[in-house]
């Protein structure tokens, strides 16, 4: 029985998720939906740091160095074609 209900509420966040994220892509565009993509980790680094007391090591502050760098660039990239 909890299965079942389980189930229907993964399907229903399956579609809502499915939902924004069409949403989303139309009213920002691909390039600023790829960005949010790879700010996701960042955050998952950040969250597992403070709950998890998980431990940050020196590649994972380079990587998050270079998806911060890689993600400046694509903005910066974004808004010369822009104006």
């Amino acid at each position: 029985m909890k299965t079942a209900k389980a189930i229907k509420i993964t399907d229903l966040a399956k579609k809502i998720g499915v939902s924004t994220t069409s949403v989303s892509r139309a009213l920002n565009g691909l390039i600023f939906h790829s960005q949010v993509s790879y700010i996701i980790p960042i955050f998952g680094i950040i969250l597992g740091y403070i709950f998890l007391n998980e431990i940050i090591t020196s590649k994972i502050v380079v990587a998050l160095i270079a998806v911060f760098i890689g993600i400046y660039l694509a903005r910066k990239a974004d808004y010369k074609n822009v104006t």
